[in-house]
């Protein structure tokens, strides 16, 4: 998604010295173009893209502040000159600069981990860019009923104006659902241990229940199957020589040690996915008898994710 920020702001840019140079509306003429103008232009809707999206790709925090409020800075400067020297319109890139920045820090806020409370300030900022957004297209609306109205002399360039807000408001509202849906809980590896959040929980299970969790969350639609967990666990002997006559036969627990065995630490399994609120281990089939064929499935609760 951060891609989108730096392909906004050098179209929002563009968009502006067309308008500027070409007056559709004939009412307020930019000053004669020459060479050094051109060069401004030009140079300056470079910076226009390779700010943000230099500032985007940076992966660590100690980088990314810094270059963030220098590429700001330097966009608000470059059309603050430019406003100041060629056309007043230019000033007006300062507001569409601030607000992308905000984006590409909404969307970059995760992955460089700039918050320690990560749940309660990213529902936080959510509900402040959602009011953002909606004060933002308010404003939309209204320059869009002047347009119509045409109690807007220069109809023309505000409406491609509006288009680029559009743009941004449509993107912020994207950035604002991506950052909404960081707030659910993380359930990942990290090495050999399985962290729920920053939590290691890991630690209050055995080795094997960690295998029989990373099992099911690895395998197609979180289910395994009693044979499934055997031949993935028991590498050495890939299948037991009763196996299809469990099957056939439709053994009970009682009668194989195996079975027996993964049964109960899936019960166990499942207390402590339910304790710790991750989620839960049930039968694919309603019916007992078809836990062998059919297996358990592992379902996480609706607020928690994995990230392989």
């Amino acid at each position: 998604m951060t891609i989108f920020v730096p392909i906004i702001s050098i179209i929002a840019w563009i968009v502006l010295e067309v308008m500027v140079f070409l007056n559709p509306s004939g009412t307020m003429t930019v000053t004669e173009a020459g060479n050094s103008e051109c060069i401004y232009m030009l140079v300056s809707a470079i910076f226009a893209f390779f700010l943000p999206f230099f500032t985007s790709h940076l992966k660590t925090v100690k980088f990314f502040i810094p270059v963030f409020f220098f590429s700001l800075a330097m966009m608000i400067l470059t059309a603050s000159v430019a406003g100041r020297l060629y056309h007043r319109d230019f000033h007006t890139f300062g507001t569409q600069a601030i607000l992308l920045h905000y984006i590409l820090f909404i969307i970059k806020l995760d992955s460089l981990e700039l918050v320690k409370q990560r749940v309660p300030v990213y529902k936080t900022i959510t509900i402040g860019t959602l009011v953002i957004v909606s004060l933002w297209i308010v404003w939309l609306m209204m320059m869009s009923y002047a347009i119509v109205t045409r109690s807007e002399p220069r109809w023309i360039e505000s409406t491609a104006y509006n288009l680029v807000n559009g743009l941004i408001a449509l993107l912020m509202i994207f950035a604002a659902a991506h950052l909404w849906e960081q707030t659910r809980h993380r359930l990942y590896y990290s090495g050999a241990r399985l962290c729920f959040d920053d939590r290691d929980v890991s630690e209050m299970l055995s080795p094997q229940e960690c295998d029989f969790i990373r099992l099911f969350l690895y395998s197609e639609d979180n289910s395994m199957t009693c044979s499934g967990l055997y031949s993935r666990l028991k590498t050495d002997e890939p299948e037991l020589p009763h196996c299809k006559e469990c099957l056939d036969e439709n053994w009970k627990a009682t009668s194989c040690a195996s079975y027996r065995n993964y049964k109960n630490r899936i019960n166990d399994i499942k207390k402590y996915l339910e304790l710790i609120q991750i989620g839960t281990i049930v039968p694919v089939s309603e019916n007992p008898r078809d836990i062998k064929t059919e297996g358990w499935k592992l379902r996480l609760f609706d607020d928690v994710r994995f990230r392989s």
